[in-house]
């Protein structure tokens, strides 16, 4: 199987056509740097998220707890 995907894998970086575009020296930071945003604001909507599922699962946990005491 790995062999397999290997050999896929191989034929599809090794067969290459030539690109008839132009990609002008600054594209490659303004592509980094939108990067760097979308994955900045992932991490913070995702922190924004995590806090308040945190706050419920622990509330069910020491609700559970308390219960067995």
């Amino acid at each position: 199987m790995y062999i397999y995907l290997l050999f896929i894998l191989l034929v599809f970086f090794c067969h290459s056509i030539p690109a008839q575009a132009y990609i002008d020296p600054g594209t490659g930071g303004v592509v980094f740097s939108a990067l760097a945003y979308i994955i900045g604001a992932g991490a913070v909507a995702l922190g924004f998220l995590f806090r308040p599922i945190k706050r419920l699962f622990t509330s069910i946990v020491n609700r559970f707890k308390s219960r067995k005491e």
